[in-house]
């Protein structure tokens, strides 16, 4: 082909090399021409009007050629439109499957009894079909299976299914046992919590009353010896009450009530403390809570010391309640040398502890922000009235760390506490849910093996007859199919196979559910352990029907462990517990049968 000089199309980079390669190019992949001449692609090119590649540039560069690289633009821009509308279909169409998926298993995971009844039904017609089909066989042709063979296979695979069901119920009857002891548990933890919280909270109360003195308002030091002598006489009072009700509680003076003890040693420290003012009396209010703190610091050494010599629960919480005190006192401290401020809830500055939430540097306090009711403290490279989303996350971080630091100590303190009682909460109902799933599935096994021991009862005696029908018996006396077939596998029990019937309460007598209504609520001790109220309750609850099951749980939250009922209580529950009693009626099941349904 032909050399020629063209200049070069900066957009475009068409050359006479670039075209002599392409029509090479496009002569090799030619499917409708055998010609080998050298001079295809200027042969090609005069098909348009061309004669060589330097036309093709300056048509290009003319408006008609900017025309026409328009043109073809936009046929590519329709082109990639339609790729995008065609991926876009197809996601949206694999989207739809995803969804018909996703309802599909949702439609077949869903336990629908109708759907159980109507394959009872179909197989049951099965049965019969098949029953029918093998007797009409019997007489035209020997070859095919009889009426004992399917009758030996039926009983075979309702053996299965109740081994199948024995495992699964004894899996479930485990699981139960495992959330029963998380329950007991949690209440021996609810025990503990809320002795502790108990034991703070006369703390925080102590705390408080040192909070509310009047030299923290500025009032001289003649109305806080008036104070103080009041305290004496209140205190006094208080201290003898509790002796008087802790003796009456317990005549024997080793036994002490833990409650009562940790009061009245609490009423006797403050009453020391206030008898030492009296004799050394304070200059002004700083003193006083200087020499409060060292009376603070002295009983949590001595705390401490009896704890490592002799730990227990008592004096861990003691320390807790005494190092709380602490860091109040120093909180007053330091807002009477004003080293530190009072804010409230809304970061505004205070006097009064009452309204105070924070305590904090002055120099902090336009660190300090809020948003609703989430907290954030900034640092100093950040501008508190430009924050951007990440340093708004940030601060709340650094409120989080500090928080125990500069928030008042006993609005954090309850705020802990509340927590504790919440995350509790959650963790017992948690649990109770996983009963009640597990409790509803031992029901449906239960029932579900009640039927299939009828349906394999029914087939053995079926058996039993068409064996007898073969000898002498008339095939007329040969008894009704079994109307129900479960093909279940052992370790896979399918609703669909395993059609969940109506739950049947287990069998028991009158007189046995009103013991174990009355192990419950006694006249006399001992009361009703934690433990006696979940045996009974597993009792109970496999005799009530299913509909009424609600009544008997709200009747048994009324039982408290560790109490006995006054007779007027216990009388009106037994009257409600014995309207649960229902008329059960146990199935029978053939004699050929080994196992009796729990």
């Amino acid at each position: 082909m032909p050399t020629h000089s063209s200049p070069v199309s900066v957009s475009l980079n068409f050359t006479p090399n670039n075209f002599e390669h392409l029509f090479a190019t496009i002569e090799k992949s030619h499917k409708y021409s055998n010609k080998t001449d050298e001079y295809f692609s200027t042969q090609f090119l005069n098909r348009f009007g061309f004669q060589n590649p330097l036309q093709v540039v300056e048509f290009l560069r003319s408006p008609e050629g900017k025309t026409t690289l328009a043109l073809i633009s936009q046929e590519l821009i329709k082109i990639e439109e339609l790729n995008q509308h065609k991926a876009e279909q197809y996601r949206e169409e694999l989207l739809a499957k995803q969804r018909h998926l996703i309802f599909l298993l949702m439609g077949l995971m869903a336990k629908d009894k109708a759907l159980a009844k109507q394959a009872s039904e179909i197989t049951q017609q099965q049965i019969e079909q098949k029953l029918k089909e093998t007797k009409q066989s019997e007489q035209t042709k020997s070859g095919k299976t009889s009426s004992v063979d399917v009758l030996d296979a039926n009983i075979k695979a309702y053996s299965e299914a109740i081994t199948a069901l024995d495992k699964k119920l004894g899996d479930l009857e485990q699981k139960l046992a495992e959330v029963d002891n998380q329950l007991l548990l949690l209440e021996n933890e609810a025990v503990l919590m809320n002795e502790k919280h108990a034991h703070l909270t006369d703390h925080i109360e102590q705390l408080d009353t040192y909070l509310q003195l009047p030299i923290l308002n500025d009032q001289p030091m003649d109305h806080y010896v008036a104070h103080t002598h009041q305290q004496i006489e209140s205190l006094t009072t208080q201290l003898n009450e509790l002796k008087q009700q802790n003796n009456e509680s317990s005549p024997d003076p080793q036994t002490k009530h833990p409650a009562l003890h940790r009061k009245i040693k609490m009423l006797e420290h403050q009453l020391a403390f206030h008898h030492t003012q009296l004799k050394k009396r304070p200059q002004c209010a700083e003193h006083v809570f200087e020499h409060l703190l060292e009376h603070v610091r002295e009983r949590l050494n001595e705390c401490q010391h009896l704890h490592d010599n002799q730990p227990s629960d008592y004096l861990l919480h003691e320390l807790e309640g005494l190092k709380l005190q602490e860091q109040g006192l120093l909180h007053v401290l330091q807002v009477l040398r004003k080293e530190k401020i009072l804010l409230n809830a809304e970061l505004e500055e205070v006097n009064d502890f009452s309204q105070a939430h924070f305590v904090v540097d002055p120099s902090h306090k336009s660190r300090f922000q809020k948003r609703g009711d989430c907290y954030a403290i900034c640092t100093e490279e950040m501008d508190p009235d430009n924050l951007s989303e990440e340093d708004w996350l940030q601060a709340q971080l650094n409120y989080d760390k500090i928080k125990h630091e500069v928030r008042v100590v006993p609005v954090h303190r309850r705020e802990c506490m509340q927590h504790d009682v919440e995350n509790h909460q959650e963790r017992k109902h948690h649990y109770k849910n996983l009963r009640k799933g597990f409790i509803e599935q031992i029901q449906d096994v239960k029932a579900s093996k009640v039927q299939v021991l009828h349906a394999l009862s029914s087939n053995k005696a079926q058996r039993a007859s068409l064996t007898q029908t073969r000898g002498h018996t008339p095939l007329g006396m040969s008894p009704k199919p079994s109307s129900v077939q479960i093909n279940i596998e052992a370790d896979n029990l399918s609703p669909k196979f395993c059609p969940k019937p109506k739950h049947t309460p287990a069998s028991c007598s009158y007189s046995f559910m009103i013991n174990n209504l009355k192990r419950l609520v006694p006249t006399k001790a001992p009361a009703p352990r934690e433990e006696d109220i979940h045996k009974v309750t597993r009792v109970l609850e496999s005799v009530i029907p299913l509909e009424r099951q609600n009544e008997l749980h709200k009747l048994i939250d009324e039982v408290c462990p560790g109490k006995i009922m006054s007779p007027k209580l216990r009388r009106g529950w037994l009257d409600r517990a014995q309207n649960l009693i229902p008329d059960v009626i146990e199935p029978e099941l053939e004699p050929t049968l080994s196992y009796k349904p729990k």
